[in-house]
């Protein structure tokens, strides 16, 4: 008899332990709904810019200068970015012996103006980039963005002018006859 109780018993306690579980089971059901968000997408800003030509500015056009000569020619430096970004203009390479005697003066304007420099005068908000300089200074203090001059900033696309007035230094020596000078400006836009 004993033994059918234990039987019973233990046939009892298993029961409800089952029934329990059941119970704790279907009580913990609730009502539920939920909801997703697709195609999320990240992408990068551009920065763009570029001149309106792919020739030189001076492609020899100072050719047979002498002591005294001058002359001037504009460039249109475009931004065509999406992004906020700030661009400078640096020299980022420089060579030949007449570069110390070549002076500079570079400024700057709203919009786009002639090559010849014809109408800049009439563009917005002519500033002076640089006080006349020559080519060895310009790359020596204005040679990497770091040091760029006269900082622009730009979001949407902008159109500067850039005048560069040149003139071979009336201290030019006898020796530099026949001699070149050739110089890289950059205009680069960082964010």
């Amino acid at each position: 008899m004993i033994g059918r109780r234990v039987v019973v018993a233990v046939g009892l306690v298993g029961g409800l332990a089952i029934s329990g579980a059941l119970v704790w089971h279907s009580t913990g059901a609730v009502f539920s709904a939920s909801t997703s968000n697709t195609g999320n997408q990240w992408q990068a800003g551009k920065v763009v810019i570029g001149t309106g030509t792919s020739s030189a500015l001076f492609a020899l056009g100072g050719t047979n200068l002498k002591p005294g000569d001058t002359g001037s020619q504009c460039i249109t430096v475009i931004y065509s970015g999406n992004v906020l970004a700030t661009v400078k203009m640096y020299e980022s390479a420089q060579s030949g012996n007449l570069a110390q005697y070549v002076q500079l003066t570079v400024d700057r304007a709203d919009g786009a103006g002639a090559t010849d420099c014809s109408d800049f005068a009439a563009l917005t908000g002519p500033v002076n980039v640089t006080t006349s300089s020559d080519l060895v200074w310009l790359r020596t203090n204005a040679g990497t963005y770091a040091d760029g001059l006269s900082p622009w900033t730009a979001s949407a696309t902008t159109t500067k002018t850039y005048r560069f007035r040149y003139a071979l230094s009336n201290s030019a020596p006898n020796s530099v006859q026949n001699e070149t000078a050739s110089a890289t400006f950059v205009w680069e836009a960082q964010t």
